[in-house]
């Protein structure tokens, strides 16, 4: 639209999830970053915003391929990600969150000055209400846990002054131990994906021969890791099945969760546990 605005059935249309009504509405010429005039509290909202914050994901994914601007910001400098963590509690949605975090959106952009909460991140919004699948995620997807808001709190800080408050309070709890242990273990990726990669490197060289096994070590592992022929050597346990590579992935993406989400993940993690053993 020439003036950049929305009518009230379309805020309507989003809050309900009424896809179709947006679409149409959009086909129509309608601008997907158009800005809500309805009320004093809604004068700031995007259409992209309004749609984070209820967890549309169907409305989110609409908008973003009509050129919706992921990064764009209210006054206060909230992004659609920045209104999707706040308003969690109530609307969310991990569906929403992970088509959000696949587009690439800066998962670090902060509240700015003018806001009584400046400095304050997404990742903060996922503190203190004990949010812990939408925080591995954030931090998946680089995410800071250093960032300080205008108090000098980082996240963890805000969990931990949440754990006695919150009725969530074992989940804030965990959220406070996770930020702890990916702070210590230096970022998410020394924190997730190193030890999982180191796993790969096990794996490729027992298949080369170059890793064996003694009758000491946990059969779970001669199971997982073994190579094919290592039942005829003479200190290995003997009578095991090695697992096939198609079953090992299979189990090893279990096992490693939601580091494992993106098809970019394990790619990364992949190339660089066969560079290693190329190197040996």
């Amino acid at each position: 639209m020439e003036n950049g605005t929305a009518p009230d059935e379309i805020q309507q249309a989003i809050d309900d999830g009424d896809r179709s009504a947006v679409e149409a509405w959009l086909d129509s010429g309608g601008d997907p970053n158009a800005m809500f005039t309805a009320g004093d509290n809604e004068a700031d909202w995007s259409l992209l915003r309004r749609a984070a914050r209820r967890g549309r994901a169907k409305i989110i994914s609409l908008l973003l391929s009509r050129g919706a601007d992921i990064d764009a910001t209210d006054r206060d400098g909230r992004t659609a990600l920045y209104q999707m963590l706040n308003y969690w509690t109530a609307y969310g949605s991990l569906p929403a969150l992970r088509l959000l975090l696949s587009r690439g959106p800066d998962v670090n952009l902060a509240l700015n000055e003018s806001s009584g909460f400046a400095g304050r991140s997404p990742l903060h919004n996922t503190a203190a209400p004990g949010n812990v699948d939408p925080m591995r995620m954030l931090l998946r997807a680089g995410a800071d846990p250093e960032l300080r808001d205008s108090y000098g709190c980082t996240a963890e800080d805000h969990a931990r002054r949440g754990v006695n408050r919150s009725s969530r309070s074992m989940y804030v709890e965990q959220c406070a131990d996770l930020l702890r242990d990916v702070r210590l273990a230096s970022g998410w990726v020394r924190y997730a994906l190193r030890p999982h990669y180191d796993l790969l490197v096990l794996r490729a060289l027992c298949h080369r021969q170059r890793s064996t096994f003694s009758g000491r070590t946990p059969e779970v592992l001669v199971r997982l890791f073994g190579a094919p022929d290592a039942g005829r050597r003479k200190y290995t346990i003997r009578g095991r099945v090695d697992l096939p590579d198609p079953l090992f992935w299979r189990v090893l993406e279990f096992a490693l969760g939601p580091a494992y989400d993106y098809p970019w993940v394990r790619e990364r993690v992949r190339a660089r546990a066969a560079a290693v053993v190329a190197a040996e």
